[in-house]
């Protein structure tokens, strides 16, 4: 769950992400007592609960999502994106605008060369979440 974790703050807000343990080996369940039919039954055993929390995160998700960043059309003037490369940068807005507070990109300070170098500098940026 750390390591899931310490990946998944860089793609999106703390909100929104969660860790359901649902298999575990511990002194009532040893290792050798887990195979894939009883994985498979401890799932559907959660299904609903899973489909509760699902439903709970894409509401929140919806919330706190905003439509399009403010400097976003002014990004796709300036440099070239592939269709890939638009979604990346599209998602490394929306994260930025929320661990900023809206704050701009300074792309000015930055003076990127192309698309390419400000898609690197976001995913560099270990932004703490803010209140």
């Amino acid at each position: 769950a750390s390591a899931f974790y310490q990946t998944a703050i860089k793609f999106s807000t703390m909100e929104l992400i969660h860790c359901i343990k649902i298999v575990s080996d511990n002194a009532r369940h040893a290792t050798t007592d887990i195979n894939a039919k009883r994985v498979s039954q401890w799932v559907t055993d959660k299904i609903e609960t899973l489909s509760d929390i699902t439903a709970e995160l894409l509401s929140q998700r919806s919330q706190t999502q905003t439509p399009e960043h403010p400097q976003l059309q002014e990004i796709l003037q300036r440099f070239h994106f592939s269709s890939t490369s638009r979604q990346q940068l599209a998602h490394s807005l929306q994260r930025w605008h929320d661990l900023t507070n809206g704050e701009p990109i300074p792309l000015e300070q930055q003076n990127f060369k192309n698309g390419k170098q400000l898609l690197q500098w976001l995913k560099q940026q270990d932004l703490p979440f803010q209140l």
